[in-house]
Formats: structure tokens, C-alpha cells, sequence
């Protein structure tokens, strides 16, 4: 490992003065990179193995929720307890969904209270694409982000349109979304209303003292409402974008289903969320930046369950409230072949609530300066480009040690192929309920550290076909789990080591001489071990995580009509460290299939879509006792006006 960082500390440090290059092939500031026919956010990301999800990914099916889509990368697996209200985390190379940073807009989105993210309330409305970064990105985004990271990308069109996209369910789930985008003077403004009405009750088959029966799913219903508006001001020495999203929703929160019951029948979760952020960029010339980044997120939950046991008797009612906020300054240099961009800011974080530990009061706080500094610079020869870059981040925890995240990559590009290199020091600092919450936080926990390693290799042939290959490791220190310390209660606790490895396969194709406007296929291969020697575990696989994962589809566009087949398999799953194979989740193969009726007059679209989901009625479930939906259709109507 030394060796291989000595040698590209070297490489990255060569000088570049060498050959004579047109200005036009070097990058520019706003640190907007090509990958392909991609675009790249950052410019330490670029040399991560990456999949842009567009815009039109979101709207060739009839999707409610922005988990369906990311899920068609490979690496992903999306923890889902059931219909459109039950969580929905992600996990990336099968780490848990603390260890993967989900960002808006470049502003991390996990939760401070329990470090992970709930992909229910995104509005799909409001995305223009997703950058899926595989590889660890602590140097860019700090905490959290030991796997990955998954940034959405908010959108503003150029021009003045409406769309509305109406979807309904046979399951009685409704969705409607509205977006208007129109100008004032040179001022580009966007008004996004998302609402989403779902009963739950989803019909599932279960086994019951020996006899198999369908029943429905109780107290599993969701309404959530989202409005936001975002503008966008863009001229030759500056751009100013805000954005500003408000979300309520309410929801059932039915527990699992066993013998003779189903635990929390009544338990519901009201919140309401507000999400701000401005940026501002000044570009003195085309090598010279600097900018200002402000965000702020509000959350307000409310647990309520008349049924389970309190400290005051039956009958919980707990209110949890946390304030973020976010301001960093940037600094970017273009000079010949070379880049530097520095940031600096700084993340404050407030958590209340009536389940902290008593020693901790009813609030908790963390302030958390940063410094993030990136190095780029890009050498010809032989007529290949050769890309490198050194990164850093560190920050500065009132609440504990200071954190260093270097990273160190490089790109090689020959015609339409290229090799990614990427070796990364990542850490997640411990959430305020691992050191807080009531019962089960323990203050002391140390932050996981990880070493990650990347290799990526690719060819994109005329922005036709592209394939890439991923090979990764992933070695985590102090990973922190719950164990138990009684027969009926838990701890944070740190383990000394796990390990994830293995590879991953992406294909892309478009090719309208045979009507397929275009086609994908992911395949991941994937261990993710406990390391931790003595322990009891030691060698065996995490729970719930599965070791295959292959999706897929095809988009066929026969001008008067589109045709689309989904498919997902994911292996089976251990449901106990043991890895007892009495107690696995089995594997399942899910198959989706859609239509779409494209109608345009004059200027205006009309598009008929009409899906039929999980069509092989496969009983299925990704956590256990959480049964998931079985066949469904889905009709939508989308206008663009």
C-alpha cells in the first residue's frame, strides 16, 4: 500500500511544462468534468467508479419514488420495509446506509441523529439527474461517506414549460406531480408540488400456524406533500442558485409480521422537514474562481405508538427536532495543465428530544470546521491524457479528534478507453443516538476509520456503448454495531475490523437501428465480512447483505410506441451473524414490464404509460417479517406543455 501511494505522489507531482497544450482540453473551474457522456459535480470524484442516472431515466417508467431508480446501479441495495412509507435506506458495496453519504446538491442529507437517510421524501419532481460515486469520499464529503456517495442534482430548465405527471396504482397509491419553469429577464425559476397518497394495504400471502393465507397489510398508509422552488441567475462573471423545499408526510409504521400478530399495528411518524440552500460563484476569469455555499435543514418528528411499553406505562409519544447548518467558502485556480480548489467552512448540528440520555439533557450539539483542499493536474503523452489528483479534507470536532481524509487518484485516457485508480482514508463519525440515545448510546465510541481501494476500467465507443469494471476493498476499523448487554436491551459498541471486497460490472447501449433506444445491464459480486478475530463471528458474512446483485432493461422506441422489461435478481441474504442456513432470506427475481404511448402536438407532449410491476407475483422480502408488495399495475399520464 505505501508503494503504490509513494508512486502516485510522484506521478502527481511530475511537471507538466513539458508539452505545448491547447487551453481548450484543460478543465474548467466550476470543477464540471466529462466522464463519457457524463457529468461529474466535483473533481475529486471523477476518479471513483461513477453512474449518472438523467432525467430521462426518471421518466421512462411510472416510478414514485427516487429509490426505484438508483437501485439501477450496480453496487446498490436498497433496505426496504415495504410499500411506499416503509424506510428505505441505501447501502453501496455492501456497507450499511450509515457509511454512504446521500447529498442534495452537494449538502449531505444523513440524518446527524441516526447517520443514515430516508429516500421516501425526495421529490422526484426536483431531480435532474444522480451521480452514483463508488468509492470512498470522505476528502469531499467528510463523515459518512466510507462507500460512496449519492448526490442529486436539482434542475431548472432553460426554457418555459408545464409538466404535470399523474400515476395511479391498483393498489390505490396515487401520486401527482407538477413542475412549472418559466424566466424573468435573465432569472430562471422552478415551482416543483409532489403528493403522494397511499393506503398500504397491499395484499401478501403468509404463512399462519401452517396454513397459507393472503392477507393485507395493515396501518402501512403514507401521505406526503412537497413544494419547492428554486431559481438560477447565470452570466459571464457569476451564478447564484438558490433552492428551497418544505416536505410534510405522515405515515403508518407497522412492525413485523409474526405468529398470530403483527407488532406496532398502531405506531404512526409525522414529520416535517425544510430543506435551504444558496450558492454564489464569481469568476473573475476563466482561471480564477471563488464562491460561498450556505444551507440549512430543519427536521421535526413525532413518534407515536399507543401500544408500547414506556418509562410512564404503555404508550409512547416522542418528539425528536434537528437543526443543520452549513456555510463553506471556495477558491479555484486554473493555471495551464494544473487545478487546485479549496474549501473551507463549516457544519453545526442540533439534536432535541425526550429520549437522550439523562447525562446528556434534552440536547446535543456538535460544531465541525473544515478544510478541503484538491490538486489536479493532466499530462499528454503518447497520445493519451493522464489525469492526477491528490485530495484532502480535515476536520475539526468539538466533540472529539480531529478527522483527515486524503485521497490520491488517477485517469488514464486512450481514445475511448480509460483506467481509474482511486485510494482513499475514510472515517463516519459516531450519530447522536449511538452516543446519546436513551439506553443505548455510548459517548465513547471511537469514529470508523476505512481504507478503500478502486480500480475501475472502461471503454465508451462513441457514446454508444460503454462498459465498465469496478474491482474494490474495503478494510473499516472501530465499524460500530449494536450488541446486547440483556436479554432485552442493546448497545453501540465498537468491533475491530470488517472487510468488503469484489467486483462490479456496468454496460450501457443505444442502438435505433434495432429500436432500442437504449439498454443497461449491472452485475455486482460481493463479500462483506467480519474481521474481527476472536470474536464469534469471525469469517462470516453481515447480515442481510446479499452477495450477487444483477439488474437490467431495455428501452425499445418504435416512434409510436415504447416498450420497456425490467429485471432484478438479488441473492439470498444470512438473517443471523451465525450465517445459519436454517435462517437465510431466499433469492428473488423481479420482472417489470412497461408501455409508454408517446403523443405530440405541435410543441406539447403527451405521454400514456402504463406498467405492470413485480409481474411474476413473486412473495418476496428484504428484511425479515417486512413482507413486500407482489404484482401490481400502474397507469400515468404525462403532459409537457
Amino acid at each position: 500500500m505505501n508503494r503504490t501511494l509513494l508512486f502516485l505522489l510522484l506521478f502527481a507531482s511530475i511537471n507538466l511544462y513539458s508539452e505545448e497544450v491547447d487551453s481548450n482540453k484543460v478543465f474548467r473551474l466550476k470543477q464540471l468534468n466529462i466522464e463519457g457522456s457524463r457529468i461529474v459535480s466535483q473533481k475529486e470524484l471523477e476518479f471513483s467508479a461513477i453512474n449518472i442516472l438523467t432525467r430521462s431515466d426518471i421518466e421512462r417508467s411510472n416510478y414514485f419514488q427516487i429509490s426505484e431508480i438508483i437501485s439501477k446501479s450496480p453496487g446498490i441495495f436498497i433496505k426496504n420495509y415495504g410499500g411506499l412509507g416503509g424506510l428505505k435506506t441505501v447501502t453501496l458495496r455492501g456497507t450499511n446506509s450509515m457509511q454512504t453519504v446521500v447529498a442534495f446538491d452537494g449538502i449531505p442529507l444523513n440524518s446527524i441523529q441516526n447517520g443514515s437517510f430516508d429516500l421516501t421524501g425526495i421529490p422526484l419532481s426536483i431531480i435532474d439527474k444522480v451521480e452514483v460515486t463508488r468509492g470512498g469520499a470522505s476528502s469531499s464529503f467528510g463523515s459518512n461517506s466510507i462507500a460512496g456517495a449519492i448526490n442529486f442534482v436539482p434542475k431548472i430548465a432553460d426554457r418555459n414549460e408545464l409538466d404535470l405527471f399523474v400515476k395511479h396504482t391498483s393498489f390505490a397509491e396515487t401520486q401527482v406531480i407538477s413542475s412549472y419553469n418559466f424566466k424573468i429577464n435573465s432569472v430562471k425559476n422552478s415551482i416543483n408540488i409532489d403528493w403522494t397518497n397511499s393506503s398500504g394495504n397491499y395484499p401478501f400471502e403468509f404463512l399462519q400456524f401452517g396454513e397459507k393465507k393472503t392477507v393485507r397489510r395493515n396501518n402501512n398508509y403514507f401521505k406526503n406533500f412537497t413544494i419547492s422552488y428554486s431559481n438560477e441567475y447565470l452570466n459571464n462573471i457569476s451564478n447564484v442558485r438558490n433552492t428551497l423545499i418544505y416536505e410534510k408526510s405522515k405515515r403508518g409504521v407497522p412492525g413485523a409480521v409474526l405468529q398470530g400478530r403483527i407488532e406496532a399495528a398502531k405506531a404512526k411518524l409525522s414529520e416535517q422537514k425544510v430543506f435551504a440552500k444558496s450558492s454564489y460563484d464569481y469568476f473573475q476569469s476563466e482561471n480564477y474562481l471563488v464562491g460561498l455555499d450556505a444551507a440549512y435543514r430543519y427536521s421535526y418528528m413525532q413518534f407515536i405508538d399507543p401500544e408500547l411499553p414506556s418509562m410512564n406505562g404503555v404508550g409512547t409519544n416522542n418528539i425528536f427536532k434537528t437543526n443543520d447548518f452549513i456555510v463553506q467558502s471556495k477558491i479555484g485556480f486554473n493555471f495551464e495543465n494544473n487545478e487546485l480548489f479549496i474549501r473551507t467552512g463549516a457544519n453545526y448540528s442540533l439534536l432535541e428530544g425526550d429520549m437522550l440520555d439523562p447525562k446528556a439533557g434534552e440536547k446535543v450539539h456538535r460544531l465541525n470546521p473544515f478544510v478541503i483542499a484538491s490538486y489536479s493536474n493532466i499530462l499528454y503523452l503518447f497520445n493519451s491524457k493522464i489525469t492526477s489528483n491528490i485530495s484532502t479534507r480535515e476536520d475539526f470536532f468539538d466533540d472529539g479528534s480531529p478527522a483527515l481524509s486524503p485521497s490520491i487518484g488517477l485517469k488514464i485516457d486512450y481514445d475511448c478507453v480509460y483506467i481509474k485508480i482511486l485510494n482513499s482514508f475514510n472515517y463516519r463519525k459516531p450519530s447522536f443516538n449511538e452516543m446519546y440515545y436513551l439506553n443505548y448510546g455510548t459517548k465513547d465510541l471511537r469514529p470508523e476509520k476505512s481504507t478503500n481501494y478502486t480500480l475501475t476500467f472502461g471503454s465508451n465507443y462513441l457514446e454508444r456503448f460503454q462498459v465498465d469494471f469496478s474491482a474494490f476493498l474495503i478494510e473499516t476499523k472501530d465499524q460500530i454495531i449494536a450488541i446486547p448487554k440483556s436479554p432485552i436491551s442493546w448497545s453501540a459498541a465498537n468491533i475491530d475490523k470488517v472487510e468488503h471486497k469484489g467486483i462490479e460490472i456496468s454496460l450501457f447501449a443505444k442502438c435505433p437501428e434495432l429500436f432500442i433506444e437504449k439498454t443497461g445491464f449491472n452485475w455486482t459480486l460481493q463479500s462483506s465480512m467480519n474481521k474481527t478475530k476472536g470474536s464469534l463471528f469471525y469469517n462470516k458474512q453481515l447480515i442481510l447483505t446479499p452477495q450477487e446483485i444483477i439488474n437490467g432493461y431495455i428501452l425499445m422506441n418504435f416512434d409510436y410506441l415504447k416498450f420497456s422489461v425490467d429485471f432484478d435478481y438479488t441473492s439470498f441474504r444470512y438473517a443471523d451473524p451465525e450465517n445459519n442456513k436454517n435462517n437465510i432470506l431466499p433469492n428473488y427475481l423481479l420482472l417489470d414490464f412497461g408501455i409508454i404511448i408517446p403523443i405530440k402536438i405541435k410543441s406539447n407532449e403527451i405521454n400514456c404509460i402504463v406498467d405492470c410491476k413485480n409481474a411474476l407475483d413473486k412473495q418476496y422480502e428484504i428484511i425479515p417479517n417486512y413482507p413486500m408488495p407482489k404484482r401490481q399495475f400502474i397507469i400515468g399520464l404525462n403532459i409537457k406543455y
